[in-house]
C-alpha cells in the first residue's frame, strides 16, 4: 500500500510542477531597478490587470497600484469595419509580448536656473504589449483585426520612478479617445497628503481616507505624502505639452488614482505624460531632487537660446508714464533687470473689448518711449495680457510688441486642464520664441 502512494505521487509531482511553471509564466513579472539599486519597481499581471508595486530601500512605498488606460474608440471601430472592443477596461488581458531594457548616463546645461549642469541618469524598461492577435506590418492597407498595441515605459532614477504610456503606430485605425487613466498609488494603511484642490490654495494635511472632506475635492499634483513608516513621497506629472491634465483623486481608502480633465483625443503613435512618483527619508530630499523633472521634460527646442535673459521684475500696478519710469530708475539701483507692467494698462481685463494692441485711453504712457528709455539704462519692459486677448490678439501683437521693444508678456489667468487649452498654450509659447 505504501509503495502504491508513493509511486502515485511521484509520478504526479512533476506534472504539477509543470502546471505550476507555465501559470507562472503565464503571468509575467519583471523588476527594474535605479542605478544606485535603492528604488524596485516590479510589474506583473493579475486577473487580466496590469499591475506593480514600488519599494524604497527595502521599504514598501506603492504596497500595489495598477496601470493602463480605458479607450472608447468604438465609432471609429464601426466606421471602419472592425470588430468593436466591449471590454469593460480596455487594457485588461494585455499580453506581454517583449521587453525592452536600455540606460542612459549623460550631462546637459540648461537654458537658465540653479544647475550648470544637470545629470540624466536613469535605467529603462519598456513592456510590449499587445491584445486581439498577431501583428500584422505588411502595409496591405488597414487590418481589420481587433488588434491593439500598448507599451509601458518605466523609468528608475536615483530620485525616484516615472511611468508613460505609449501607443504604437495603429495599422487598425488612426484615432483614439483615451477616457480614463488607470494609474493608481496604494499606500499602507496611515500615510498622510498635503491635498491642495488648485494651485496656490491652501493645503491640508489629511489621511486617505473617504471619510476625509478634503478628498470631495481632486488634489492638485505634485501631491506630497508622508508614508507610515516614515517616507516622504511625492506624485506628480510631467511632459504635459498637448494632453489633458492630470489630478489625483481618491479611489478608496489609502489608495489615489490619476484623475483626467476630460476623454483625450490622440492620432497614433502618441506618448502620454510622465507619471512619477518620488520618495525621500526627509521632506526636503524631493526638493533637492527635482531635477528628474527636469529630465523627464522635452530638452529645449530652441538652437539658440541666447536672448533668453532670466532675471527679477518689479510690478508696475500704478500705471502712468511717471510711474513708471520711475520703476525703471527703481530696478536700476537694486539691480533688478525687468519692470512688468500690471493688468488694466489696455483697458478692464474682464472684457473682450479690451484690445491689448493699444494703451487704454485712460492710461498716459507712451509704450515705445518707455521701453526705449529702459534699454537705455539696461533694463526689459514686461507686459501683462490675460487669455481673453492672447486668445483672440496674439498673431497680432507679438510683431507690435517687437515694434515697442517689449521684452516679454506674462501670461494671466490662462486655462490648464482640457486638452485644448493645454496645446494652445505651448503653441502660444512657441510663437513668442519666434
Amino acid at each position: 500500500m505504501m509503495k502504491t502512494i508513493s509511486f502515485s505521487i511521484n509520478r504526479r509531482l512533476p506534472f504539477l510542477l509543470l502546471m505550476l511553471i507555465i501559470a507562472v509564466a503565464a503571468q509575467a513579472v519583471e523588476t527594474l531597478q535605479s542605478p544606485n539599486g535603492k528604488y524596485q519597481f516590479t510589474f506583473s499581471q493579475k486577473d487580466g490587470k496590469l499591475m506593480y508595486n514600488l519599494n524604497y530601500a527595502n521599504k514598501p512605498v506603492v504596497e500595489t497600484g495598477e496601470l493602463g488606460v480605458n479607450i472608447d474608440n468604438h465609432l471609429v471601430e464601426l466606421a471602419m469595419g472592425i470588430p468593436v472592443d466591449n471590454s469593460k477596461v480596455w487594457t485588461y488581458g494585455m499580453e506581454v509580448t517583449s521587453v525592452d531594457r536600455r540606460s542612459e548616463n549623460n550631462t546637459w546645461k540648461p537654458v537658465y536656473g540653479e544647475y550648470a549642469k544637470i545629470r540624466d541618469h536613469y535605467n529603462e524598461m519598456t513592456i510590449h504589449l499587445l491584445k486581439g492577435g498577431k501583428y500584422d506590418n505588411s502595409d496591405k492597407g488597414y487590418d481589420k483585426r481587433q488588434l491593439y498595441l500598448f507599451d509601458i515605459i518605466v523609468r528608475a532614477y536615483n530620485e525616484g520612478v516615472a511611468i508613460r504610456y505609449h501607443f504604437p503606430e495603429a495599422v487598425n485605425g488612426l484615432f483614439m479617445r483615451i477616457t480614463e487613466d488607470l494609474t493608481s498609488f496604494r499606500f499602507a494603511p496611515g500615510a498622510e497628503a498635503y491635498h491642495y484642490a488648485w494651485a496656490q490654495s491652501h493645503a491640508n494635511k489629511v489621511k486617505l481616507l473617504k471619510s476625509e472632506v478634503a478628498w470631495k475635492e481632486e488634489a492638485e499634483r505634485p501631491l506630497t505624502l508622508r508614508l507610515d513608516n516614515g517616507l516622504y513621497a511625492a506624485i506628480g506629472e510631467a511632459a504635459l505639452s498637448d494632453f489633458v491634465r492630470g489630478k489625483l483623486k481618491l479611489k478608496a481608502n489609502n489608495e489615489l488614482q490619476m484623475a483626467l480633465f476630460h476623454p483625450a483625443d490622440i492620432i497614433t503613435a502618441y506618448d502620454m505624460p510622465w507619471r512619477f512618483i518620488m520618495v525621500g527619508e526627509k521632506a526636503i530630499d524631493l526638493i533637492n531632487n527635482k531635477q528628474m523633472v527636469l529630465n523627464l521634460n522635452a530638452p529645449c527646442q530652441i538652437q539658440d537660446s541666447s536672448w533668453i535673459k532670466p532675471g527679477k521684475a518689479f510690478r508696475v500696478c500704478r500705471l502712468d508714464m511717471k510711474t513708471c519710469m520711475e520703476g525703471v530708475d527703481f530696478c536700476v539701483d537694486r539691480g533688478l533687470q525687468y519692470i512688468e507692467l500690471d493688468s488694466g494698462w489696455y483697458g478692464p481685463e474682464m472684457k473682450m473689448s479690451s484690445s491689448a494692441l493699444k494703451v487704454f485711453e485712460t492710461r498716459d504712457i507712451d509704450m515705445a518711449k518707455l521701453c526705449a528709455y529702459a534699454k537705455s539704462k539696461g533694463i526689459g519692459v514686461w507686459v501683462y495680457v490675460n487669455q481673453r486677448a492672447l486668445y483672440q490678439e496674439l498673431d497680432q501683437m507679438l510683431p507690435l510688441y517687437e515694434k515697442w521693444g517689449i521684452s516679454g508678456i506674462k501670461f494671466g489667468f490662462v486655462q490648464m486642464g482640457s486638452q485644448q487649452w493645454t496645446t494652445w498654450l505651448h503653441e502660444a509659447v512657441k510663437k513668442c520664441a519666434d
